[in-house]
């Protein structure tokens, strides 16, 4: 009777362990809400080490070597799976397309407060803007420092180390922006710069490309109700999903079709020329100003896309900027030597990592002085 009980006791526990795996479901709540997130990692560690010291009593209390056997597969395994999600709650991992919850976890952890313009910056002060040079670097993802935890390790930043005080830099970088938003957003910032900097990545034409001839059927879409609620509701499982399966089924999807992979773009004469005339604006927008325009472009950095963006996205841009008088720093010929896991914050989100982001502002704090002290000789010669 008392054996009974206990197995009983110990089901109810099962029970309760599958009420907090599950407890963002049940009450209707995001699996990040604060208490929902901290209710739910403390309760699946301590329900594992209940369910650990039962299932060792319960092994001991067993006669039949058939059932100690049954008992230690499926408890163990039940306390492992328990230990591992619980793990996963507090692993962070930026992948790059906002879907995974480790990637979101990743974002509430280390992305920070946005400034009032919406960047993630400094709050643009009166001491900022005067008897300071103002160099503003404008771009995407790899310029809002995705992947990158602390602010400090992004290029921006550590170009406004390597210079003077009497230079700020601002950064300008939203994650998904193409050509025409970069634009916008350097048009609507509330002050204007002394030297204009824009990050190019391959993928800032694909707003121009025509819709794709079959509609894109994700990895995540039309899964059955179980892998659905698995998917949504556990770290380990939405993990594992984005890490060993995804993979294979996203590859067909954007590498080998030519109406969603955005570096056949390029390839097109009428799509490159419609965004050399968005690149144009740049161009127009510095020349008004008559300040400089440095153009930094970045090669892909996975290892199956760096030479080949290289070959097809770099050189046309490149020769597009510098036929306009505009110097350009091409990267690739910089990072190319560098092994994919010194590129890239992960192998599975190639945005450029720490190592990267330093090589660059190294590399544009030459470039960038030569300019800022042509551009205070200019002002001071009679």
């Amino acid at each position: 009777m008392k054996t009974s009980l206990r197995i009983l006791r110990l089901l109810g526990f099962f029970a309760i362990s599958l009420a907090i795996f599950f407890l963002a479901p049940l009450t209707g709540q995001d699996i990040l809400h604060p208490w929902i997130y901290r209710i739910r990692i403390f309760g699946l560690i301590g329900l594992a080490i209940i369910h650990a010291i039962g299932f060792m009593w319960l092994d001991s209390q067993m006669r039949s070597l058939m059932g100690q056997w049954a008992i230690r597969i499926l408890g163990y395994t039940w306390v492992i799976l328990l230990l591992l999600e619980a793990n996963f709650m507090v692993f962070d991992q930026s992948f790059g397309n906002g879907k995974v919850l480790s990637e979101k976890l990743w974002f509430d952890k280390h992305w920070g407060e946005l400034n009032e313009q919406g960047y993630r910056d400094q709050a643009i002060t009166t001491g900022d803007v005067e008897g300071k040079q103002k160099v503003f670097i404008v771009g995407d993802s790899f310029v809002a420092g995705h992947g990158i935890r602390k602010v400090e390790d992004r290029f921006s930043n550590r170009l406004a180390e390597l210079l003077t005080q009497r230079i700020r830099v601002y950064n300008l970088g939203k994650g998904g922006a193409n050509t025409q938003a970069e634009f916008k957003n350097l048009q609507n910032y509330p002050i204007e710069p002394d030297v204009l900097i824009l990050s190019y990545f391959g993928n800032d034409i694909q707003d121009l490309l025509p819709p794709p001839k079959e509609r894109l059927v994700l990895p995540d879409e039309n899964l059955g109700k179980f892998t659905q609620l698995m998917y949504d509701h556990s770290f380990l499982f939405n993990f594992c999903f984005w890490k060993l399966y995804a993979p294979s089924k996203l590859m067909p999807l954007f590498f080998d079709r030519t109406d969603t992979n955005p570096i056949f773009g390029y390839l097109d004469d009428g799509i490159l020329q419609t965004h050399f005339d968005e690149l144009e604006q740049f161009v127009c927008y510095a020349e008004e100003r008559e300040i400089p325009l440095i153009v930094c472009l970045f090669p892909y950095l996975s290892p199956m896309g760096m030479g080949l963006s290289a070959k097809i996205v770099c050189e046309p841009i490149e020769r597009f900027f510098q036929d306009k008088g505009v110097e350009v720093i091409n990267l690739y010929p910089v990072l190319r030597h560098l092994p994919a896991q010194n590129r890239m914050v992960n192998s599975m989100d190639s945005h450029p990592n720490e190592r990267v982001n330093a090589i660059v502002a190294d590399t544009l704090r030459t470039v960038l002085l030569k300019h800022l002290v042509d551009r205070v000789d200019n002002q001071y010669t009679p």
